[in-house]
């Protein structure tokens, strides 16, 4: 990885997480530090509108 291509850092959007995250991606800017919690925002997300 190139850092000094990367963009500044960005703090994760999942509710309750502290990381930050280098975004490196080409496409959409990254929302999460992980999969993990990005799948955790989308599953909490899809159980409320069940509701």
């Amino acid at each position: 990885m190139d850092v000094t291509s990367a963009g500044p850092p960005g703090r994760c959007a999942a509710p309750g997480c502290d990381r930050y995250f280098i975004d490196t991606g080409r496409r959409a800017p990254q929302r999460y530090c992980s999969a993990r919690c990005g799948t955790r925002v989308r599953v909490a997300a899809h159980r409320d509108r069940g509701r």
